[in-house]
C-alpha cells in the first residue's frame, strides 16, 4: 500500500520535530529553574514565583510532548508492518491501531497547547524576555505539528476504511460487532470506556483540557450504561449521533476507536478550558484547597468565579477533605 507508505514517511519526519520540540520544552524549564534559584537568593521572591510557574508549565509541556512522540512512533511501527499483500484483516487491525494512536498523540499535542499558554503568560508578568520569546516559537510548532498529525490520521483512517470494506466484500464479515452476542446496536459499535480525563476520580496531572469537557461523577456506572448500549438497551438517535442510555444519559463514539464519550445527563457536569484546569489544581494538591489556590494565583485566567465553579465540582473527588 504505497499510500501507507507515504504517511508513514511524513509520520517520521514529524517524529523527529516532536522530540527536538520535548528536549526545547525540557532546556526552557531548566532555565526558568535556574533563573528562579537566582531570584530566591536575591530575595526577589515574587520573581521566582513566576519562574517557578514557568517552569512547571515547561515540564507538563514537554511531559506531553514527549507523550506525543511515544504515541505517534507506535503509530509508525504499526505503519511500517502494514502487509503489501496478505489477509485484509490483518491490514485493517493495523491501521486501526495507528488509528487511535495517532488520536492519542493529537490530544497530547492538544494538552500541550494550554500549558505553553500558562508558560508563556507566567514569562510575560515575570518580564523575561527568553522565556516568552521560547514559548512562542514552542507554540507555533506545536500548532503545525498538530496540523500534521491531523493530516496523517485522516489518512490512515481513509486507509483503514478502505481495507475494510475491502474486507467486507471478501468475505470477512460485518465489522463492528458487539461483544456481548446481544441485539446489535443501531449506531456505532461501542467498544471502549470513556478516556480517564472524564472521569473525576482519574483525572490526573496530564489530562487534557479542552474548550468543553464533560465530567463524570463517581456514582455514575459507565460500565452499566456501556453495556446498554452494546447490548442494544441504549436508543441511537441519528439526529444527535448520541446513544440515549435508560438511565437518561447520552453518549458519543469516537471512531473507529469504539470509544464512549460522555455528552449529557444525570451525574454529568460541564466545565470550560480553565475551570478544569482549575479543578486539576485543586486534585494536584489532595485536597489542600489554600495550597491549590496559591499556586493558581500565577494563571490570570483562573479567577475566583473560575475556581468557585471548579471547587463545587472537586467536592465530589475522592480526596475532598470537607470545608
Amino acid at each position: 500500500m504505497s499510500t501507507v507508505g507515504d504517511l508513514g514517511n511524513r509520520l517520521r519526519a514529524v517524529c523527529t520535530d516532536l522530540r527536538d520540540a520535548a528536549v526545547d520544552a525540557g532546556s526552557g524549564r531548566q532555565v526558568a529553574i535556574s533563573l528562579a534559584s537566582t531570584s530566591s537568593v536575591h530575595g526577589w521572591h515574587g520573581l521566582a514565583r513566576g519562574l517557578t510557574a514557568s517552569a512547571e508549565a515547561l515540564g507538563q509541556t514537554s511531559a506531553q510532548l514527549t507523550a506525543a512522540v511515544d504515541e505517534a512512533e507506535q503509530a509508525l511501527g504499526k505503519l511500517q508492518v502494514v502487509p503489501a499483500r496478505g489477509a485484509t484483516s490483518e491490514v485493517s487491525d493495523q491501521l486501526e491501531t495507528a488509528t487511535v494512536l495517532l488520536l492519542l498523540c493529537r490530544s497530547a499535542l492538544e494538552e500541550a497547547g494550554p500549558h505553553l499558554d500558562d508558560a508563556r503568560l507566567a514569562a510575560e508578568r515575570a518580564e523575561i524576555p527568553v522565556l516568552v520569546v521560547r514559548g512562542r516559537m514552542l507554540g507555533e510548532t506545536v500548532i503545525r505539528l498538530r496540523q500534521q498529525i491531523e493530516e496523517i490520521r485522516a489518512g490512515v483512517e481513509a486507509e483503514y476504511r478502505e481495507a475494510l470494506n475491502l474486507g467486507e466484500a471478501e468475505g470477512d464479515g460485518p465489522s463492528g460487532s458487539t461483544t456481548s452476542g446481544s441485539r446489535r446496536p443501531d449506531g456505532p459499535a461501542a467498544q471502549r470506556s470513556p478516556n480517564s480525563r472524564h472521569l473525576l476520580n482519574r483525572i490526573g496531572r496530564r489530562s487534557p483540557q479542552k474548550n468543553r469537557n464533560t465530567l463524570v461523577l463517581p456514582d455514575v456506572d459507565v460500565s452499566a450504561d456501556l453495556q446498554d448500549i452494546q447490548e442494544g438497551r441504549a436508543r441511537w438517535n441519528r439526529t444527535t449521533s448520541r446513544y440515549e442510555t435508560p438511565g437518561g444519559r447520552t453518549y458519543g463514539v469516537e471512531e473507529p476507536s469504539g470509544t464512549v464519550f460522555p455528552d449529557s445527563g444525570p451525574g454529568f457536569i460541564h466545565l470550560g478550558r480553565h475551570e478544569y484546569h482549575a479543578l486539576k489544581h485543586y486534585i494536584q494538591a489532595d485536597g489542600d484547597r489554600r495550597k491549590a489556590e496559591e499556586a493558581m494565583t500565577f494563571f490570570p485566567a483562573l479567577t475566583e468565579s473560575v475556581q468557585r465553579r471548579a471547587y463545587e465540582v472537586f467536592k465530589h473527588h475522592k480526596s475532598f477533605r470537607g470545608e
